[in-house]
Parts: C-alpha cells; structure tokens; sequence
C-alpha cells in the first residue's frame, strides 16, 4: 500500500490545533519567514536495514540494535510492514530475517536506495529545517526523530508515538523501473522531492487522527483534515509549490 497510513498500534495524546491559528496558517498573509536557525530541535536521523551486512552474523547484531533502538517499529517491521509473519507479538526468527536481508531482489532494491539518495543529507536538511518551522509555529507540539527504513513498496509512511518513518523506496523517480507497472499520476508522486513533505504530512495526519473521536469518513471530514494538513505544511515549506505539497 503505498498510502501514507499510521499503524493502528500508534499512541499519540496531542491537543487539537487551535482554530484560530489554523486559520491564521491557511489565510495568513505572505512575508518574510520566520528566523529559526537558533532553534535546536536535538532531532535524530536513523537507517533501518539500509546498509550492507556482509554475513548473517552481522545481521543479526544490526537488528539487535534496531530492536533497542526503535522497539515499536521492530515488533510491527516484520509483520505489517514487511509481511514475513503474522501478529504483531512476535518477532520472527534470524533465519527469516536473514533470508530476506539476503534475497537478491531486496539488495538489488537497497543498492538503488542507497545509490539514488547516499547519506540523505539534502533531505535530512530539507526535514530538520520544516520542523524548525513547526516547532516555531507550534511551540508546545513534540517534534518526531526521524528513520529511512526499506518498506519493501508495503508502506511509505509509520508514524509512532515519538517518531515517523519513511521508506525511501517508494520515491526512486517516476521513470524507475519499478514503478514502470503503475499508471502515470501515480509514478509522478515516486519523485524523491516529495520525500521530506511527506514525512511532515505523515506527523500531522497522525496527530490529527489521535485528536479525532473517528477516522475521517464524509467527504468533509476528508476536506477539513487535508486542508489542515496543507495549511501546516505550506508554512513548513514556503518554497515549494503546492503541487508538491498537495501530492498532486
């Protein structure tokens, strides 16, 4: 699934954005931006399986590490996200994670991970930057630390309760060779400039949705929650066009 959902074992408690600063957001006037730059968010950027392990030994040391470090995502990675076992109290065997580690397939989709966006440094830019501004915007707002994880085309987006993930694989460029299968209006949105926004889009969609009684289900229930999504992130990224930050 390649829409940007949250996994239904996400907690979250935020307050709703104040009605008046929405309105301020969506309709407020052009000018210049705000200064941030002495604003220090102690964010951190992770990798999730995106680099090489020469041996199952290795491997397994490196999940080991995940697991520590990001226990939510890892008890759902291989299960929702991946897909290599069923239920989310498990985790599944190194024999299992080692042979999809290992398949040829899934390095061949790593390799052109890590070869089209290297370190993520322009995009970890990009993001700490956005966030800067949410957090000047919304000052009493929690800011998420960050992951690149391989999503295997499952998901783009899981956002967790201090934390949201993104899988890289799903922005290699529209005319990647595995996208060639997906009708033109959707390659379009594979492109890699849409990768920061989405992880902004993907923390406001899930703060929205923890302040809801109920998931969206009207055709207004949707409009209101993209148009506050869009408002936000507008002001998050005031150099990019809307049909980047709409997703169409």
């Amino acid at each position: 699934m390649t829409a940007m959902m949250p996994l239904t074992f996400m907690v979250a408690t935020i307050q709703r954005f104040p009605p008046i600063l929405l309105l301020f957001l969506l309709f407020g006037c052009g000018g210049s931006q705000p200064d941030v730059e002495k604003i220090n968010l102690n964010l951190s950027f992770d990798r999730i399986l995106l680099d090489s392990y020469s041996n199952p030994r290795q491997l397994d040391s490196a999940l080991n590490s995940i697991a520590e470090r990001h226990p939510d995502f890892f008890q759902a990675y291989g299960g929702p996200v991946l897909g290599l076992f069923v239920g989310l109290d498990s985790v599944p065997p190194a024999a299992v994670w080692s042979r999809y580690y290992f398949d040829l397939q899934v390095k061949a989709l790593r390799d052109s991970v890590n070869n089209r966006f290297d370190d993520f440094e322009p995009e970890k830019k990009e993001i700490e930057q956005a966030l800067k501004l949410y957090s000047y915007h919304f000052p009493s707002k929690k800011i998420p630390d960050v992951f690149f994880f391989l999503g295997g085309f499952n998901y783009t987006v899981v956002a967790l309760e201090t934390s949201i993930g993104i899988a890289p694989d799903q922005y290699l460029g529209p005319a990647s060779e595995y996208y060639a299968h997906l009708p033109a209006y959707i390659r379009r949105k594979k492109d890699p400039s849409l990768l920061p926004v989405d992880v902004l889009k993907g923390w406001l969609e899930s703060e929205i949705m923890a302040d809801s009684m109920a998931l969206p289900v009207t055709l207004l229930d949707h409009i209101i929650q993209f148009g506050k999504v869009w408002s936000v992130a507008k002001r998050c990224f005031p150099e990019v066009s809307d049909s980047i930050i709409s997703g169409f």
